[in-house]
């Protein structure tokens, strides 16, 4: 998948999660809720069975196909040498021409199919004088065995070919599977806004978890949100990790993030003028994403239980 579809992907996987903490109470208040929320999960599944098979290498058929391609030039080599030894004895010019340009640095310097394509001429011509070059080691089973070897070898050529081919297939399917999340994704914003009005926290976290962020190629290590008392976004808020001292600022979609913190814990703070500042001590894993809501009282509030 490319980011985008990684974006989206993670997206969809976090509005899976996020059901999970969904009071039943609130669940049925909306038709059909827990049947989309199904559809999408079995969805994020299929894609990411798709996505697996998407990303296996090549490495294995091209390793196959290396050592195909040493045992075929070392058993057309076996051939050549008899060839060439009855062409020396017979004094026949022609064969002896042939023969002497079936050199193994040839034959491991060419193109993957004229390799092929010149041990089946090798194999052709010892097959037509097979009683005469007999004494020198080559049997029916011999270029039974070279054929054989030929054949696999080209068969390997072609998988790489046939694996491009099978991943055009899986970027298909994968591409039709997102469509019809965003088909189940637009019916479930449907719904939540049906309660919105009435269940105002499960609305703004389900829309936190629904949001797509763009991760720009690099690995996030903490993302959150940052509300007031009634569950409303607050702006420029700023952020700060002591230890990896480094700071940034909520959107105005209450939104912020960091990116490759140093593993282990840090220290983070919550500040913004008529607020009181939050403290939170939060462990950073390395190749994970934290995610956390944070939630600011008014700095009134303070100065009156005081």
């Amino acid at each position: 998948m490319d980011a985008r579809k990684e974006n989206t992907f993670s997206m969809q996987r976090s509005v899976v999660s996020f059901n999970l903490t969904v009071p039943e109470t609130i669940k049925a208040l909306m038709p059909d809720y827990v049947t989309l929320l199904d559809e999408l999960e079995n969805k994020n599944a299929q894609i990411g069975t798709l996505n697996g098979l998407q990303s296996s290498s090549n490495k294995g058929f091209h390793a196959d196909k290396i050592d195909t391609k040493v045992e075929l030039i070392e058993l057309t080599l076996d051939v050549v040498a008899a060839c060439r030894a009855l062409a020396l004895k017979q004094k026949n010019n022609v064969l002896l021409a042939k023969m002497d340009q079936m050199q193994k640095s040839k034959l491991e310097r060419a193109r993957d199919s004229t390799t092929a394509d010149y041990c089946e001429e090798v194999h052709n011509i010892a097959f037509n004088i097979q009683p005469d070059i007999q004494p020198y080691g080559v049997t029916v089973t011999t270029l039974a065995e070279l054929s054989a070897k030929l054949t696999l070898f080209r068969e390997e050529l072609s998988k790489p070919r046939n694996k491009i081919v099978s991943r055009k297939q899986i970027n298909r399917e994968i591409g039709e599977l997102f469509i019809e999340c965003a088909e189940i994704l637009e019916n479930l914003d449907a719904l939540v806004n049906t309660v919105a009005r009435r269940q105002p926290a499960f609305k703004n976290e389900y829309y936190d978890n629904r949001k797509i962020i763009d991760y720009h190629g690099k690995k996030l290590s903490l993302r959150g949100f940052v509300y007031d008392v009634n569950g409303l976004p607050i702006e420029n808020v700023e952020v700060t990790a002591l230890n990896a001292k480094l700071s940034t600022l909520t959107t105005a979609k209450e939104y912020f993030e960091f990116k490759s913190l140093p593993a282990g814990l840090d220290s983070f703070t919550f500040n913004k003028v008529l607020f009181q500042t939050v403290n939170q001590a939060i462990g950073i894993v390395k190749n994970e994403r934290i995610d956390i809501n944070i939630t600011m009282a008014n700095a009134s509030s303070q100065q009156e239980s005081a």
